[in-house]
């Protein structure tokens, strides 16, 4: 009796602590609640989808019996887990995103699983992309909106911004950024990577400023009206549809690659299956003309809020803020959702979740990366013609002194946080910041040199010598500093690059083929002249060394002339296979006259070939250039006065001998 008696007081204490404990541990968790989720009364309208029976039944039942089933359903989905079986988890993690939607870390690993686990399971680009893309509306669509709190969903949004789809750490990379930038330039369009950051900005704002709903939009431009109705009477509604389809009209119909690109109008017509001819007619009724951009306007800010739950009026902020982002970039919403993060932090009550030094990071490295790839160069009629077109990426060199500022006020704030607590943020981790704030300020002289400022070029080099010279580690990078002149600059840089035939031509072809590339195809001619530029410089570099040496060894070196390497490169990208007709074209009608009269005469019969097996007008894509005849009359007085230069040389040798 004695002996039960001590185990029922002992359950009794037990029982009353544990009831002590509850109640005192009850207001910390209700606080924390409070700091990192908002409210359950819209839960069930929050959530879209519907739920099997069972679970509907084990949702509304509550109490100890729903508390048994999420943690069955954890146990399980851990083992799962382990056991690589991620699409078994998807089905558990979709039950559970239900049961527990104000659970952040539901989402956190729902949305991870489809986009690193399951994704890599599949082979093609296509299944990958859809569960990539399956794993970003999931957090961004529900996860983030049911917790708007939870500041590290935001960090794992970015990360699958940046890592995922921005970067190439996938085999598929190529095709998510193929795939993400066609359907925002399909929503939002662009500008060209030359207009002023003021501008970019100016013109997304007309999104923001654009009126909730559309009688305030009617009443703001009454002509909307009359186009609204012209819409109406071919079953088009004012939603995201409508603006793609405006879009598409002016993106395939408008584009000068149309011009080129059949051999007859029958043809030429078949690219009329990229748009809606009667939308096409629509917009080119003048009565219409002043209605078109602010219902564009509208439509793209209801998209944007209703579809991909992004905030207008805070993408505008992080703009201003940052510079001229393209949102067709997978960077900019990285840096869209890091910096939506840190506000968010911001209002919390408690910092001690928030990883200030990963939340600097994203912010940075999206930042550096689109300072370093953020000009998108993309033709709509290529992907729809070419499976395997992938965009072109160049660096911004509006983006580089948001970024300077940005890993400036980091390294700062870093040192601060490092001199508070040092075991925390080691010293490594602002050193750290500081090499690549050096390293970045490098890539900032080269690509405003090449695309951007001579000004902001000589900016940045200035302030390597004054900021970093007594502090760097590296003492090559020391002797770059001394450098009097920008060219100066680069001439030591292409001079630790040359040190013999291999290297010059490792450095000159590509320097070409860049110039081909990233300026004549995209009609950037100050591109163009840049790229060649440094070519040339590398050349005269090596063409300076070359010339100290003497008799055979000169000879050996054997370095061709300027004119005849530009030409080499540019018949090899013409004549190739692999590269699209269309780009070819393009490049030819940005082409330099002198350029397409060293060239054609060596082109036109292969290429000729090459475009009628594809059916694709050879004469409209490359016409012939103006002076043709005049520059071959040209070529055949030199060789003839080669030819008798040469003999005469050989008729003095005979004589000496």
């Amino acid at each position: 009796m004695t002996h039960h008696r001590t185990i029922q007081t002992i359950a009794m204490v037990l029982a009353m602590c544990s009831i002590v404990g509850a109640a005192l541990l009850s207001n910390p968790i209700v606080d924390q609640r409070k700091t990192m989720i908002v409210d359950d009364e819209n839960r069930s309208a929050a959530m879209d989808d519907r739920l099997p029976p069972s679970i509907s039944l084990l949702t509304a039942a509550g109490g100890p019996l729903r508390a048994l089933v999420v943690n069955a359903l954890w146990y399980r989905l851990e083992e799962l887990k382990q056991a690589g079986l991620y699409y078994e988890s998807h089905t558990l993690s979709t039950w559970l995103s239900h049961l527990m939607p104000r659970s952040a870390k539901v989402w956190d690993f729902h949305s991870w699983n489809m986009a690193y686990n399951i994704s890599v399971a599949v082979h093609t680009p296509e299944e990958r992309w859809d569960w990539v893309s399956k794993g970003v509306h999931i957090l961004r669509d529900k996860g983030i909106p049911l917790n708007p709190k939870a500041v590290y969903l935001y960090k794992q949004m970015s990360w699958i911004m940046f890592h995922k789809i921005g970067k190439d750490s996938d085999d598929m990379h190529w095709y998510y950024k193929r795939e993400f930038v066609s359907d925002f330039h399909e929503l939002l369009e662009s500008t060209p990577p030359s207009t002023p950051t003021e501008q970019v900005i100016e013109e997304f704002r007309t999104i923001v400023d654009s009126p909730d709903r559309l009688s305030d939009l009617i009443e703001q431009t009454p002509s909307v009206e009359g186009l609204l109705a012209a819409f109406a009477d071919l079953d088009l509604k004012a939603n995201q549809e409508l603006a793609r389809s405006i879009a598409r009209v002016r993106m395939f119909r408008d584009s000068p690659l149309v011009q080129i690109f059949a051999k007859d109008d029958e043809q030429q017509a078949k690219m009329t299956q990229f748009y809606d001819v009667r939308i096409a007619a629509v917009l080119d009724d003048e009565n219409h003309a002043d209605a078109i951009k602010p219902l564009l306007a509208f439509l793209r800010r209801k998209a944007l809020i209703d579809d991909y739950h992004m905030d207008p009026h805070f993408m505008l902020t992080v703009m201003e803020k940052h510079g001229p982002l393209d949102w067709r970039h997978p960077m900019s919403h990285g840096l869209y959702f890091a910096e939506l993060g840190v506000k968010q932090a911001g209002g919390l009550k408690t910092s001690r979740n928030v990883d200030l030094l990963n939340t600097l990071r994203n912010t940075v490295h999206n930042l550096q990366e689109i300072a370093w790839q953020g000009v998108i160069l993309y033709d709509p009629v290529e992907f729809k013609l070419r499976k395997n077109y992938v965009p072109m990426f160049q660096p911004d060199p509006r983006i580089i002194d948001s970024y300077d500022k940005q890993i400036s006020a980091s390294r700062v704030r870093l040192q601060a946080e490092h001199e508070k607590d040092p075991k925390k943020y080691k010293k490594g981790a602002v050193d750290n910041f500081k090499m690549g704030h050096e390293n970045f300020l490098h890539a900032a002289v080269r690509d405003h040199y090449l695309y951007g400022s001579r000004e902001k070029a000589e900016f940045y080099m200035n302030k390597l010598r004054t900021e970093f010279y007594d502090i760097s580690q590296n003492e090559e990078n020391k002797k770059l500093y001394e450098s009097k002149t920008l060219e100066e600059f680069i001439e030591i840089n292409l001079r630790r690059e040359l040190s013999g035939r291999t290297q010059i031509t490792s450095f000159i072809t590509p320097m070409v083929a860049q110039a081909i590339m990233q300026g004549l195809a995209q009609g950037r001619m100050e591109v163009f002249d840049r790229f060649m530029s440094l070519a040339r410089q590398a050349w005269d570099v090596q063409k300076a060394t070359a010339d100290k040496t003497v008799g055979a060894i000169q000879d050996r070196r054997g370095l061709q002339p300027f004119h005849e390497w530009v030409d080499a490169t540019l018949i090899q990208f013409l004549l190739d296979p692999k590269r699209a007709p269309t780009t070819r074209a393009r490049v030819w009608h940005n082409m330099p006259i002198e350029l397409q009269l060293a060239v054609f005469d060596r082109v036109a019969i292969p290429l000729k070939k090459q475009m009628d097996s594809i059916s694709f007008d050879f004469d409209r894509a490359f016409p012939t250039p103006e002076g043709i005849e005049q520059h071959r009359e040209k070529i055949k007085k030199e060789v003839k006065e080669r030819e008798e230069s040469e003999e005469e040389d050989k008729s003095r040798r005979g004589k000496g001998n």
